[in-house]
């Protein structure tokens, strides 16, 4: 099998894979847009007892994602505030539109236990609910990846370029132009240029050159909106989180 095969069957005969190609999706993130509180009481059905109280922030750009408590150890446990800490980190794998959530600052404001309800992985049931509440709060902002484009064509291609970028949505430095050449950068969101590097080089009749390198996640457009379908079950959905994560404890007591 040669030139013109879909990759699908050539994957399947050569290999024996049997797998579909979908199209290219964007992977955004999220960041708290202000300061939000999140407080959850799992006390009920016995026995359990975690009570979380938390304030999330943004963060320094670039910083991911910061914990800190200011619980007192008399009041909650260490090992207690060490498992809200994991779950912390392990919630936000998932924001509120289903993105990973960057440069947010989470402080556990207050924290309760019982010396005979509390189980163990009750603060991993309780702060997903407090963590994402805390979010609901402070607003999620999407964040969308841009990258940095490297180009350079004959001097005649050179408005119809600015043209394409500019409709990209994209921002580009003053081209230099040199024996005919230009040489320009640009930074575009990756959503509006998936497809450019093929038109770039039909544009150019192939002579062009055009190289690319992730630039950074920058805020989008206001009023866009993506989303991405959960996956497992969704802490806000408060009982049905509830009875899921109580089975699986359940089943991992069983092993």
């Amino acid at each position: 099998m040669g030139e013109g095969v879909p990759r699908e069957e050539l994957l399947r005969s050569r290999y024996g894979f049997t797998v579909t190609f979908s199209k290219p999706s964007v992977l955004y993130r999220e960041r708290p847009a202000g300061r939000g509180e999140g407080f959850e009481s799992y006390t009920m059905p016995k026995p359990c007892w975690a009570v979380v109280g938390l304030v999330m922030e943004p963060g320094e750009k670039g910083s991911g994602i910061h914990f800190q408590s200011v619980v007192k150890e008399g009041d909650l446990p260490r090992r207690y505030q060490h498992h809200v800490e994991t779950s912390v980190y392990q919630t936000l794998k998932q924001g509120i539109y289903g993105y990973e959530v960057t440069d947010a600052r989470v402080t556990l404001t207050y924290g309760e236990c019982h010396h005979v309800h509390t189980h163990p992985l009750d603060f991993f049931v309780a702060t997903p609910v407090a963590v994402l509440r805390a979010l609901t709060d402070s607003g999620s902002q999407l964040l969308e990846p841009y990258v940095r484009l490297t180009l350079s064509a004959g001097g005649e291609y050179l408005g119809r370029v600015l043209g394409g970028i500019t409709a990209m949505r994209g921002e580009f430095d003053t081209p230099l132009i040199r024996s005919g050449q230009f040489l320009l950068e640009a930074v575009v969101p990756v959503a509006d240029s998936m497809e450019y590097p093929i038109r770039f080089r039909s544009l150019t009749s192939g002579k062009g050159t055009i190289s690319q390198s992730f630039y950074d996640y920058l805020p989008c457009r206001p009023g866009f909106e993506a989303r991405l379908p959960r996956r497992g079950v969704d802490p806000l959905d408060r009982a049905k989180w509830i009875l899921y994560v109580r089975n699986a404890f359940g089943n991992e007591q069983d092993r």
